[in-house]
Protein backbone atom coordinates (compact mmCIF):
# COMPACT_ATOMS: atom_id res chain seq x y z
CA UNK A 1 0.00 0.00 0.00
CA UNK A 2 1.30 3.47 -0.88
CA UNK A 3 1.41 5.47 2.37
CA UNK A 4 3.18 8.53 0.97
CA UNK A 5 1.68 11.68 2.49
CA UNK A 6 0.18 14.24 0.18
CA UNK A 7 2.39 17.32 -0.13
CA UNK A 8 1.27 20.08 2.28
CA UNK A 9 2.99 22.75 0.17
CA UNK A 10 0.71 25.44 -1.22
CA UNK A 11 0.98 25.13 -5.00
CA UNK A 12 0.20 28.47 -6.65
CA UNK A 13 -1.94 28.39 -9.79
CA UNK A 14 -1.69 31.96 -11.00
CA UNK A 15 -3.33 32.69 -14.33
CA UNK A 16 -0.66 33.52 -16.90
CA UNK A 17 -0.40 37.28 -17.57
CA UNK A 18 -2.89 38.01 -14.77
CA UNK A 19 -1.51 40.90 -12.68
CA UNK A 20 -4.35 43.14 -11.55
CA UNK A 21 -3.78 46.87 -11.08
CA UNK A 22 -4.28 46.52 -7.32
CA UNK A 23 -1.67 43.77 -7.21
CA UNK A 24 0.80 45.78 -9.30
CA UNK A 25 0.49 48.87 -7.10
CA UNK A 26 0.73 46.81 -3.90
CA UNK A 27 3.91 45.08 -5.04
CA UNK A 28 5.58 48.21 -6.40
CA UNK A 29 4.67 50.21 -3.30
CA UNK A 30 6.52 47.68 -1.13
CA UNK A 31 9.77 47.88 -3.06
CA UNK A 32 12.52 49.74 -1.16
CA UNK A 33 13.00 51.99 -4.21
CA UNK A 34 9.44 53.31 -4.14
CA UNK A 35 8.17 52.82 -0.58
CA UNK A 36 8.09 56.57 0.20
CA UNK A 37 6.32 57.65 -3.00
CA UNK A 38 2.76 58.99 -2.86
CA UNK A 39 -0.09 57.23 -4.77
CA UNK A 40 0.07 59.51 -7.83
CA UNK A 41 3.86 59.08 -8.11
CA UNK A 42 3.50 55.32 -7.72
CA UNK A 43 0.90 55.30 -10.49
CA UNK A 44 3.42 57.05 -12.77
CA UNK A 45 6.06 54.45 -11.86
CA UNK A 46 3.62 51.64 -12.56
CA UNK A 47 3.17 52.82 -16.16
CA UNK A 48 6.83 52.03 -16.85
CA UNK A 49 6.53 48.39 -15.75
CA UNK A 50 5.36 45.57 -18.00
CA UNK A 51 3.34 42.63 -16.71
CA UNK A 52 4.60 39.18 -17.76
CA UNK A 53 3.22 35.73 -17.14
CA UNK A 54 5.28 32.53 -16.96
CA UNK A 55 4.19 28.92 -16.76
CA UNK A 56 5.68 26.40 -14.35
CA UNK A 57 9.30 25.53 -15.31
CA UNK A 58 9.44 28.29 -17.95
CA UNK A 59 12.73 30.22 -18.13
CA UNK A 60 12.71 34.00 -17.68
CA UNK A 61 16.32 34.60 -18.68
CA UNK A 62 19.60 32.71 -18.87
CA UNK A 63 23.03 33.38 -17.41
CA UNK A 64 25.00 35.39 -19.95
CA UNK A 65 21.97 37.11 -21.48
CA UNK A 66 22.22 40.92 -21.75
CA UNK A 67 21.17 42.52 -18.45
CA UNK A 68 18.46 44.63 -20.02
CA UNK A 69 15.63 44.24 -17.51
CA UNK A 70 14.95 44.04 -13.80
CA UNK A 71 12.08 41.92 -12.49
CA UNK A 72 9.93 41.71 -9.38
CA UNK A 73 7.75 38.77 -8.38
CA UNK A 74 4.11 39.83 -8.12
CA UNK A 75 2.80 36.30 -7.56
CA UNK A 76 4.34 32.84 -7.75
CA UNK A 77 7.76 31.41 -6.94
CA UNK A 78 10.98 31.84 -8.94
CA UNK A 79 14.29 30.04 -8.58
CA UNK A 80 17.69 31.52 -9.40
CA UNK A 81 20.63 29.27 -10.19
CA UNK A 82 24.06 29.31 -11.76
CA UNK A 83 25.49 26.69 -14.08
CA UNK A 84 28.14 24.66 -12.27
CA UNK A 85 30.79 22.12 -13.12
CA UNK A 86 29.89 18.82 -14.79
CA UNK A 87 26.48 20.19 -15.81
CA UNK A 88 25.44 20.58 -12.17
CA UNK A 89 23.57 23.76 -11.30
CA UNK A 90 23.94 25.71 -8.06
CA UNK A 91 20.55 26.91 -6.85
CA UNK A 92 21.07 30.38 -5.37
CA UNK A 93 17.67 31.42 -4.12
CA UNK A 94 13.92 30.89 -4.10
CA UNK A 95 12.06 34.14 -4.75
CA UNK A 96 8.59 35.07 -3.53
CA UNK A 97 6.14 37.95 -3.81
CA UNK A 98 7.95 41.29 -3.74
CA UNK A 99 11.43 39.89 -4.40
CA UNK A 100 13.67 41.58 -6.98
CA UNK A 101 15.84 39.76 -9.48
CA UNK A 102 17.66 40.39 -12.73
CA UNK A 103 19.90 43.38 -13.25
CA UNK A 104 20.27 46.55 -15.29
CA UNK A 105 22.96 48.16 -17.39
CA UNK A 106 22.15 51.39 -15.54
CA UNK A 107 23.83 49.75 -12.52
CA UNK A 108 26.87 48.76 -14.55
CA UNK A 109 25.90 45.16 -15.30
CA UNK A 110 26.34 43.92 -18.85
CA UNK A 111 24.93 40.38 -18.50
CA UNK A 112 22.94 38.32 -16.02
CA UNK A 113 25.15 36.18 -13.79
CA UNK A 114 22.35 33.75 -12.96
CA UNK A 115 19.46 31.96 -14.65
CA UNK A 116 15.84 32.56 -13.57
CA UNK A 117 13.16 29.89 -13.89
CA UNK A 118 9.56 29.86 -12.70
CA UNK A 119 8.88 27.19 -10.06
CA UNK A 120 5.13 27.78 -10.35
CA UNK A 121 2.91 29.70 -12.70
CA UNK A 122 3.93 33.27 -11.96
CA UNK A 123 3.09 36.90 -12.55
CA UNK A 124 6.18 39.07 -12.96
CA UNK A 125 6.60 42.84 -13.27
CA UNK A 126 9.49 43.96 -15.47
CA UNK A 127 11.23 47.22 -16.27
CA UNK A 128 13.93 48.02 -18.82
CA UNK A 129 17.24 49.65 -18.00
CA UNK A 130 16.26 52.69 -20.06
CA UNK A 131 12.94 53.12 -18.25
CA UNK A 132 14.55 52.75 -14.83
CA UNK A 133 17.15 55.34 -15.79
CA UNK A 134 14.34 57.72 -16.72
CA UNK A 135 12.74 57.13 -13.31
CA UNK A 136 16.02 58.02 -11.59
CA UNK A 137 16.14 61.28 -13.57
CA UNK A 138 12.58 62.13 -12.54
CA UNK A 139 13.13 61.10 -8.90
CA UNK A 140 16.84 61.72 -8.08
CA UNK A 141 16.32 60.74 -4.43
CA UNK A 142 15.75 57.15 -5.56
CA UNK A 143 19.34 56.81 -6.79
CA UNK A 144 20.83 56.32 -3.31
CA UNK A 145 18.11 53.83 -2.36
CA UNK A 146 18.75 51.93 -5.56
CA UNK A 147 22.46 51.64 -4.81
CA UNK A 148 21.70 50.47 -1.26
CA UNK A 149 19.38 47.76 -2.56
CA UNK A 150 21.94 46.54 -5.07
CA UNK A 151 24.63 46.52 -2.37
CA UNK A 152 22.47 44.33 -0.11
CA UNK A 153 21.88 41.91 -2.99
CA UNK A 154 25.63 41.70 -3.62
CA UNK A 155 26.38 41.06 0.07
CA UNK A 156 23.77 38.29 0.19
CA UNK A 157 25.19 36.69 -2.96
CA UNK A 158 28.73 36.77 -1.56
CA UNK A 159 27.53 35.22 1.70
CA UNK A 160 25.87 32.43 -0.24
CA UNK A 161 29.05 31.73 -2.22
CA UNK A 162 31.07 31.67 1.04
CA UNK A 163 28.71 29.12 2.60
CA UNK A 164 28.80 26.86 -0.43
CA UNK A 165 32.58 26.99 -0.76
CA UNK A 166 33.63 26.59 2.88
CA UNK A 167 31.09 24.59 4.90
CA UNK A 168 30.92 20.76 4.94
CA UNK A 169 28.00 19.18 3.09
CA UNK A 170 25.84 18.49 6.16
CA UNK A 171 26.26 22.03 7.46
CA UNK A 172 25.48 23.48 4.00
CA UNK A 173 22.24 21.52 3.96
CA UNK A 174 21.27 22.71 7.45
CA UNK A 175 22.11 26.37 6.68
CA UNK A 176 20.19 26.19 3.41
CA UNK A 177 17.14 24.70 5.14
CA UNK A 178 17.35 27.45 7.76
CA UNK A 179 17.46 30.08 5.01
CA UNK A 180 14.40 28.53 3.35
CA UNK A 181 12.56 28.44 6.68
CA UNK A 182 13.29 32.12 7.24
CA UNK A 183 12.06 32.91 3.75
CA UNK A 184 9.11 30.58 3.14
CA UNK A 185 8.55 28.88 6.50
CA UNK A 186 4.95 28.38 7.61
CA UNK A 187 3.93 27.18 11.09
CA UNK A 188 1.68 24.12 11.00
CA UNK A 189 0.44 21.56 13.51
CA UNK A 190 3.28 19.26 12.42
CA UNK A 191 6.08 21.86 12.69
CA UNK A 192 7.54 24.50 10.39
CA UNK A 193 6.79 23.74 6.75
CA UNK A 194 9.06 25.04 3.99
CA UNK A 195 6.19 26.27 1.83
CA UNK A 196 7.81 25.80 -1.58
CA UNK A 197 8.14 22.69 -3.76
CA UNK A 198 11.75 21.68 -2.94
CA UNK A 199 13.03 18.34 -4.22
CA UNK A 200 16.19 16.50 -3.17
CA UNK A 201 17.66 17.53 -6.53
CA UNK A 202 16.84 21.20 -5.80
CA UNK A 203 18.46 20.94 -2.38
CA UNK A 204 21.54 19.33 -3.95
CA UNK A 205 21.77 22.28 -6.35
CA UNK A 206 21.41 24.76 -3.50
CA UNK A 207 24.22 23.11 -1.52
CA UNK A 208 26.62 22.22 -4.35
CA UNK A 209 26.45 18.54 -3.48
CA UNK A 210 24.80 15.43 -4.95
CA UNK A 211 21.22 14.13 -4.58
CA UNK A 212 22.71 10.99 -2.98
CA UNK A 213 24.42 13.05 -0.29
CA UNK A 214 21.25 15.06 0.33
CA UNK A 215 19.20 11.85 0.61
CA UNK A 216 21.68 10.39 3.11
CA UNK A 217 21.74 13.52 5.30
CA UNK A 218 17.98 14.06 5.11
CA UNK A 219 17.38 10.40 6.01
CA UNK A 220 19.57 10.88 9.08
CA UNK A 221 17.60 13.99 10.08
CA UNK A 222 14.31 12.17 9.53
CA UNK A 223 15.42 9.09 11.49
CA UNK A 224 16.40 11.32 14.42
CA UNK A 225 13.00 13.04 14.35
CA UNK A 226 14.27 16.47 13.30
CA UNK A 227 12.37 16.67 10.01
CA UNK A 228 9.61 15.05 8.02
CA UNK A 229 9.70 15.12 4.25
CA UNK A 230 8.11 13.74 1.11
CA UNK A 231 8.14 14.39 -2.59
CA UNK A 232 9.08 18.08 -2.93
CA UNK A 233 8.23 19.06 0.66
CA UNK A 234 10.16 19.41 3.93
CA UNK A 235 8.91 20.22 7.43
CA UNK A 236 11.02 20.90 10.54
CA UNK A 237 9.29 19.01 13.36
CA UNK A 238 11.89 19.42 16.15
CA UNK A 239 12.88 23.06 16.04
CA UNK A 240 15.24 22.97 19.03
CA UNK A 241 17.19 20.02 17.60
CA UNK A 242 17.32 21.71 14.21
CA UNK A 243 18.70 24.92 15.70
CA UNK A 244 21.37 22.90 17.48
CA UNK A 245 22.38 21.40 14.14
CA UNK A 246 22.62 24.90 12.72
CA UNK A 247 24.41 26.23 15.84
CA UNK A 248 21.72 28.88 16.17
CA UNK A 249 20.69 29.96 19.64
CA UNK A 250 16.99 29.89 20.46
CA UNK A 251 15.42 33.34 20.72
Amino acid sequence: MNTRRKSPVNIISTEVHHCSMDLRLKILGRLPFFIDLNPSELMMINQRFNSLGFKKDEFIYYSGDPAERMFVVAEGKIKLFQPGFERRNVLLNILLEGDLFGNLTVFGSSTYTDTAQSLTSSCILSISSQSFGEILKEFPSLAIKSLQVMEKRLIAANKRVFEISTLPAEKRIVVTLLTLVEKVGKQTNQGVLIDAPISREDLAEMTATTPETVSRVMSQFQSSGVIESGRKWISIVDWDAFQQLANVESP
